[in-house]
C-alpha cells in the first residue's frame, strides 16, 4: 500500500502551485521551475485524487452490499464495482510508485 500522506502531499503541492501560478505573483526567476513542477504533478494528480477517494468509495460499496433492503441485482452490481475499484487501486499504486 502506498502511503496516503504522500499522496495527499502531491495534491496539496499541486493545488498550491496552481494558486501561486495563477496569482501572477511568482518571482520571474522561479516561474519556469514552478511551472515545470506543476506540469509534472499534472500528469499524476488525477490518479492521486482517485487514490485518496478509494476508501470512501469502498465503504459506500460495502454498505450497498451489506444492506439487505437492496435487491440481488443491486448487490451484484455493487460487488462488481468493488472488484473493479480494487483493481484500479493496484494500478494507481503502481503509477504512484513510478512517480516517486
Amino acid at each position: 500500500m502506498f502511503p496516503i500522506e504522500k499522496v495527499k502531499d502531491i495534491i496539496i503541492k499541486h493545488d498550491f502551485l496552481e494558486k501561486e501560478l495563477s496569482s501572477g505573483s511568482v518571482d520571474p526567476k522561479l516561474f519556469a521551475k514552478k511551472s515545470k513542477e506543476y506540469s509534472q504533478l499534472g500528469h499524476i494528480i488525477s490518479i492521486a485524487r482517485e487514490y485518496v477517494n478509494f476508501e470512501k468509495e469502498k465503504k459506500d460499496l460495502n454498505n450497498l452490499i451489506q444492506d439487505k433492503k437492496n435487491g440481488q441485482e443491486m448487490i451484484d452490481l455493487a460487488q462488481k464495482d468493488l472488484n473493479e475499484l480494487k483493481k484500479k487501486k493496484e494500478k494507481y499504486e503502481n503509477e504512484l510508485k513510478v512517480f516517486y
